[in-house]
């Protein structure tokens, strides 16, 4: 039996928007029916170009439940390509949002206050601009959702925030700027943001949200002491300090620390091991770290 045949597959995002560019990604959600979906076909749907988004029923049921504006997104900006027996239809039919979102604000918000731990090395700036843009967006689309306003894209969220007078027309552009510093950093692991720029759009950011986040430097060890000391249950929070934490390894060549390395690149298909491995994980670094006497000074 073809292990796809009960699968549904949905684009969605900038590409249904019909307002996607260079920047853009190719979102594509996968919905399967089984304990996990075929690794294989997974790198293939990569290898082509898609950023897949990638869900059991089971979870992705939940999340329906809980009114999660994930499924909200579904709803108002996808599109079906494939869905054999109709289950990602049904559910998106069904789908109501749940009261307050104020939750899921304050969760982005500990992700966007990563930026007061930014590592002292020389990508340092590009990981916190990549946090920066994560966190906007994050904490965007939950702001919104609580107004009654239910926008996805940068432009329509910066729109948004400009009527109901949170940002002036003139923030729009450094912050529309932090798509172009995104895909940079994902696609080369810096963004050519200076300091002075990331400095810039994190005080607007600052003002909209009054959230009194402001960047701060520093070293390795208490880099290690963030890590250390994180919540196991962040484990995506605690996936960007990890790699926050590696950049001086980054170029290491040790099993153990590749291993670290394909869990960041790959947060959705091996982030849990954040969650579960995280001491193990910790004292790997650690001990690495010792050997080679790091410490950005």
């Amino acid at each position: 039996m073809n292990p796809l045949s009960n699968c549904s597959f949905a684009e969605f995002g900038s590409h249904v928007r019909k307002d996607n560019d260079s920047h853009s990604d190719r979102d594509l959600l996968i919905v399967y029916p089984a304990r996990q979906f075929p690794r294989a076909a997974l790198g293939l749907l990569r290898a082509a170009g898609a950023s897949c988004s990638v869900y059991s029923r089971q979870r992705l049921s939940r999340l329906a439940h809980e009114g999660s504006l994930f499924i909200k997104h579904l709803v108002d900006e996808s599109h079906i390509l494939r869905d054999s027996d109709g289950f990602l239809a049904s559910l998106l039919a069904d789908f109501t949002l749940r009261g307050s979102y104020t939750h899921v604000f304050d969760d982005a918000m500990r992700i966007f206050g990563l930026v007061e731990t930014i590592p002292q090395h020389v990508n340092g700036i590009s990981w916190a601009t990549d946090i920066v843009a994560v966190g906007f967006r994050a904490m965007a689309i939950p702001f919104l959702a609580d107004r009654g306003i239910f926008a996805f894209g940068m432009k329509d969220m910066c729109d948004s925030l400009v009527r109901l007078g949170r940002i002036n027309a003139a923030d729009v552009e450094p912050l529309a700027a932090l798509r172009e510093f995104k895909s940079a950093y994902r696609r080369s692991g810096t963004t050519g943001c200076t300091s002075a720029q990331l400095t810039e759009i994190i005080s607007i950011i600052d003002r909209c949200f009054s959230i009194g986040v402001h960047r701060r430097f520093r070293r390795q060890r208490d880099m290690l002491i963030a890590l250390e000391q994180n919540p196991t249950d962040e484990w995506y929070r605690g996936l960007r300090l990890l790699e926050a934490t590696m950049l001086p390894m980054s170029r290491m060549k040790n099993p153990r620390i590749d291993a670290i390395q394909k869990m960041i690149r790959s947060p959705q298909a091996y982030g849990w091991q954040m969650k579960h491995r995280h001491r193990e994980i910790v004292t790997t670094i650690t001990t690495y770290f010792a050997g080679l006497n790091v410490d950005a000074a």
